[in-house]
């Protein structure tokens, strides 16, 4: 019998994405902040059927999770594992914390079961990620949990007439089993 779960966590568990998740997340997506850190398309709300889709996608390289508080069930974030490339073992993370959970540590403990999955389940070799230079907590969580900054695409998103760079971070196997 395990002794340990792979999904849950002390204060979270993964699960997958329900449609009754899709207003909370939706609402997600309208606000700003939420989705300048997630990504370089507009920031501007998604619809309803914008989040359908992507709670209904599913492949054998596409994992996307609902992160649920232990106690309430409530989803708080969403963590993705996907892009595997299974013949060479290895996939992008992706993590995103919802409205007002936000810097109260649900996204280090999402990301570390995330990466537990990946890699004792999945037996993944590499995870990688890109993140916004502006996005300094989850730049600080990242390296945290052992993600190593590769190098940048230099000045690549414009935001408020600025320029930042997309960092590119990635962790192999062996780095994540000396934590």
């Amino acid at each position: 019998m395990l002794q340990f779960s792979l999904l849950k966590g002390e204060k979270l568990y993964l699960d997958r994405l329900k449609e009754e998740d899709t207003a909370i997340v939706t609402s997600w997506y309208g606000d700003e902040e939420f989705t300048r850190n997630m990504d370089a398309l507009l920031s501007i709300p998604k619809q309803v059927t914008d989040i359908q889709k992507m709670i209904e996608l599913t492949s054998e390289k596409d994992y996307l999770f609902a992160i649920r508080d232990l106690q309430t069930s409530q989803i708080v974030g969403i963590v993705g594992i996907e892009g595997i490339l299974w013949n060479h073992r290895t996939a992008w993370i992706s993590l995103g914390i919802g409205g007002t959970n936000r810097r109260k540590g649900y996204g280090r403990e999402a990301l570390q079961l995330a990466m537990k999955l990946a890699f004792q389940e999945f037996n993944l070799y590499r995870l990688q990620l890109t993140v916004f230079a502006y996005n300094e907590h989850a730049i600080k969580l990242y390296e945290q949990v052992g993600f190593v900054k590769e190098g940048a695409y230099r000045s690549f998103l414009e935001r408020d007439n600025k320029r930042f760079d997309l960092l590119l971070y990635g962790i192999l196997r062996e780095e994540y089993f000396q934590k």
